[in-house]
């Protein structure tokens, strides 16, 4: 009868102990996921991410007239609030199809980072020009764009996460995977990234040849500045 009393508490306090890791787990994981939220869809939490930048931001208007090249040309570009503010703005992006859009970085020209983003369908590509000197991010899209609140769904389905990347990608899209994960994790801490990217075929992509120059030109600019991959 000891025995098998002992037994039962040996089994309850095995029972306890589970439960209570498990209670911890997620405790742990629903804080990650408020600070993941809060870092996607508050600017003020995205400039407090990045202090030594803070002091190098203007306050953007709110309200500008934007021409019809804004966002593809560097003499309008896109305003946002530091590095994640840009991956933030691009992984907010939707085509006319309502698709979403990856991206990498080409480097930077003249005090403007520019990118170069697909739609995930691989039928719009484009080259985006930067300024991140800003305490807040435009409210505009690039011409047949549409760009998403931040407390909306965001492209393609599911809660904010991250599809571009600061990183330059020699073979984009193809191996942009381990990619996107760094710069998630070096941003947010959080490797918040959305989960269909991951079986996305890059190699099927084909870019246009009006697109290929201009990424050419690109990338040999940014290249003179010091910046980018030989490879």
């Amino acid at each position: 009868m000891e025995l098998l009393l002992l037994l039962v508490l040996v089994a309850f306090v095995v029972l306890l102990t589970y439960l209570l890791a498990k209670r911890r787990k997620n405790t742990i994981n629903a804080g990650s996921f408020e600070r993941v939220y809060q870092l996607l869809t508050d600017e003020e939490a995205q400039n407090g991410a990045l202090p030594s930048l803070t002091q190098y931001l203007k306050n953007n208007a709110d309200h500008r007239n934007v021409g019809e090249d804004y966002g593809l040309d560097p003499r309008d570009p896109i305003r946002v609030n530091g590095p994640l503010g840009e991956l933030v703005y691009i992984s907010r992006l939707t085509s006319e199809r309502g698709t979403g859009f990856i991206g990498h970085r080409l480097g930077s020209i003249k005090g403007l980072d520019v990118f170069e983003v697909v739609s995930t369908d691989f039928k719009d590509w484009l080259i985006l020009w930067f300024d991140m000197y800003w305490s807040t991010k435009d409210p505009h899209a690039p011409a047949g764009l549409r760009l998403n609140r931040p407390d909306e769904l965001w492209p393609d389905g599911g809660h904010p996460a991250l599809s571009a990347t600061n990183r330059f990608v020699a073979k984009f899209p193809d191996e942009y995977w381990p990619e996107i994960l760094i710069s998630t994790m070096e941003h947010i801490g959080f490797p918040s990234v959305k989960p269909f990217l991951k079986s996305l075929n890059g190699r099927q992509a084909e870019r246009p040849s009006g697109h290929t120059r201009l990424l050419q030109d690109v990338v040999v600019m940014s290249r003179a500045q010091g910046i980018g991959d030989d490879s």
